[in-house]
C-alpha cells in the first residue's frame, strides 16, 4: 500500500511560496512596536532581537537588521536620537519591510524609526518615577542637606575620558582665587547599558567614605535626550537621594531635565557649571569672612577712637590735678622750709644758750677753778691724771699742777683714806 501523501512540497517549495505570499501581501513597508531585547554591530549592520512581552512572558519574536546605508541616512536626518534608541530593554516603533528568504528565513528590514515614540514612553515613565519619589518624600531628602562652608573634598563620579571631565578639572584647577580642592574619581560609564549598574556602584563606594567628603558631583558631556535615560532610573535616584552628604549634577543638557536633578542638591547644566558653583560657594564664604572681617576693624576703630578720647579726657583731668597737687606740695614744702628754718633758728639758738650755760658751768665747776681755788691736780709721767692710789706706785715720780705752774714730786709712801 503506497502511504505517500499526496501534494507533498520540498522545504523550498515551501519556503518559495511563504516568499511570495509575504511579498503579495506587505509590498509596502509596516510600522511595528516591539521591545529591543538584544542587538549587536557587524561591519556598520545592527542586528536586532525584537520581542514583545505580556507580563514577564515573550509572546512574539522577531530578527531584524537595520542595514549599514539605512543607519547612516537615519543618524543623518534623525541626529544622535537614533542610538539613544537602539538599545537593548527599549520600547521602540519601527518602520519595516517583512521580507522572507528561503534560506535565511523571516526577518524585518528596518527603513525608519520613531524615536519621538521611544522618548514619549520614557517621559510617561519618568513621570511616574518623579510621582513615586514625590510621594516618599525623597525629590528634596538629598536637597536638605549642607556642604558646609567650605567645599574642599570632592567625590567625582563620571568616565575618566569624558570631555566634560576635563573641562571641570580645568575650572577647578586654574581659578583664579588660588583654592585648592582634594578630588577623588570615581569612574563610571554615564550613558549606556552600563551606566545605571556602574553608578550605582559607585554611591555605594562613596557612602562608604562619605565622611571623607564634603559632596559627591556626578559629570557628562552633552547629548541627546535619550543619552539621559540612565539618570531616570528610579534605583538610581533613590541610591542618590540616600546619599549622606550633598550631590551636585553636571549632565550636560539645557533644556532637559532629569530625575536624577530633581533628587540633586544642585542641578547643573555643565561640568563647568558645577565647577563654577563650588568656587562660588567658597568665594561666598570668603566673601562674608572678609565683610565679618571688615566690621570687626570698623569696630576695632570706633573703640580705639572712643577709647582714645576717653584718655585724652582722664590725660587732662590727671594734667590739671597734677598740677594742683604740685601746687599744695610746693606751698607746704614751702611752709615746711620756713617752719624748718625757723625750727633750725630756734634750736641754734637753744643750743647756743646751753653752750654758754655749761661753758659758765665749766668755768665755776672746771679744773681752772679748782685750781683757782688751791687744789693741785696729779699726774703721772705719760700726763695722765692720777685719782686713785693704785694709780702711782712708791718712790715714783709724780707732776703736781696747780694755777700757776707745776710740782715734780716723789712718792715716799701711800697711805689709804
Amino acid at each position: 500500500m503506497d502511504s505517500t501523501p499526496e501534494n507533498v512540497q520540498s522545504l523550498f517549495q515551501l519556503h518559495t511560496f511563504m516568499r511570495q505570499v509575504i511579498a503579495l501581501n506587505f509590498q509596502d513597508p509596516v510600522w511595528v512596536r516591539a521591545e529591543i531585547a538584544s542587538l549587536q554591530e557587524s561591519r556598520g549592520h545592527i542586528y536586532l532581537n525584537l520581542i514583545e512581552k505580556e507580563a514577564e512572558d515573550v509572546r512574539a519574536q522577531a530578527s531584524a537588521v537595520l542595514w549599514q546605508r539605512t543607519y547612516r541616512r537615519l543618524k543623518r536626518n534623525r541626529g544622535r536620537q537614533v542610538d539613544g534608541v537602539l538599545r537593548a530593554g527599549m520600547e521602540v516603533q519601527l518602520q519595516a519591510r517583512v521580507d522572507f528568504h528561503e534560506k535565511f528565513g523571516y526577518k524585518l528590514i528596518v527603513e525608519d524609526i520613531d524615536p519621538e515614540f521611544t522618548i514619549g514612553l520614557l517621559e510617561q515613565k519618568k513621570l511616574e518615577t518623579i510621582a513615586k519619589l514625590r510621594q516618599e518624600r525623597l525629590l528634596e531628602k538629598n536637597g536638605n542637606l549642607h556642604p558646609g562652608p567650605v567645599i574642599q573634598r570632592i567625590a567625582l563620579i563620571s568616565s575618566p575620558n569624558a570631555a566634560g571631565l576635563e573641562d571641570f578639572m580645568q575650572q577647578i584647577r586654574t581659578n583664579p582665587f588660588g583654592y585648592q580642592f582634594e578630588i577623588q574619581l570615581f569612574p563610571a560609564s554615564v550613558q549606556g547599558q552600563m551606566a545605571v549598574k556602574e553608578i550605582l556602584q559607585q554611591f555605594q563606594n562613596i557612602r562608604r567614605k562619605a565622611e571623607k567628603f564634603d559632596v559627591a558631583a556626578i559629570l557628562r558631556g552633552g547629548g541627546a535626550r535619550t543619552d539621559l535615560i540612565a539618570f531616570d532610573d528610579e534605583q538610581l535616584c533613590r541610591a542618590a537621594a540616600d546619599l549622606p552628604i550633598p550631590l551636585l549634577t553636571g549632565i550636560g543638557h539645557e533644556r532637559d531635565e532629569s530625575v536624577l536633578d530633581l533628587v540633586a542638591f544642585e542641578a547643573l547644566k555643565t561640568p563647568t557649571a558645577v565647577a563654577e558653583f563650588i568656587l562660588r560657594h567658597n568665594y561666598n564664604f570668603e566673601a562674608v569672612l572678609e565683610d565679618l572681617n571688615h566690621q570687626i576693624g570698623t569696630e576695632a576703630n570706633r573703640k580705639l577712637q572712643h577709647q582714645q578720647l576717653l584718655l585724652n579726657g582722664l590725660e587732662e583731668r590727671l594734667e590739671g590735678q597734677v598740677s594742683l597737687r604740685m601746687q599744695q606740695e610746693l606751698f607746704m614744702l614751702d611752709k615746711a622750709e620756713s617752719g624748718i628754718f625757723d625750727t633750725l633758728a630756734h634750736r641754734i639758738k637753744m643750743e647756743n644758750f646751753q653752750i654758754d650755760r655749761i661753758r659758765d658751768q665749766l668755768q665755776v665747776l672746771g679744773p681752772e677753778a679748782h685750781l683757782e681755788r688751791g687744789y693741785v691736780r696729779l699726774q703721772n709721767a705719760n700726763g695722765k691724771t692720777i685719782s686713785r692710789l693704785d694709780q702711782v706706785k712708791t718712790g715714783e715720780s709724780v707732776l703736781g699742777k696747780l694755777k700757776d705752774g707745776t710740782l715734780h714730786l716723789r712718792v715716799d709712801r701711800k697711805d689709804k683714806a
